[in-house]
């Protein structure tokens, strides 16, 4: 991995007052490869006592938290940036085969 760039949040309200899911699509570069490959990600944010954000490590144990994060996956707008994602991603490896040889070669 060389960098990361392009890097977006697009962010809903949480089950309570103070949370937030977050996802955050971004573009990472693989080094020896000019394609970026697009990439998305998911997270449960809260509130901490000082007042700043913090992101939730451990979502599968809390009932409540897995629930809104499968909730918020039902949201159009996220939807759409799925589908988005999933489309520029494709893209990016059709575009360039030393790009799909490196993702082929680590899945």
């Amino acid at each position: 991995m060389e960098s990361y760039g392009d890097v977006k949040a697009y962010t809903i309200s949480g089950p309570s007052d103070g949370t937030y899911i977050a996802f955050v699509s971004s573009r990472c570069k693989y080094l020896g490869i000019n394609q970026t490959l697009p990439m998305l990600s998911e997270y449960y944010l809260y509130t901490t006592e000082d007042g700043s954000l913090k992101i939730m490590d451990d979502t599968d144990n809390d009932a409540a938290v897995t629930e809104a994060m499968k909730a918020a996956l039902e949201n159009e707008e996220v939807k759409n940036l799925i589908e988005q994602v999933q489309n520029d991603y494709q893209n990016a490896l059709d575009a360039d085969a030393s790009l799909r040889a490196y993702v082929e070669s680590i899945q």
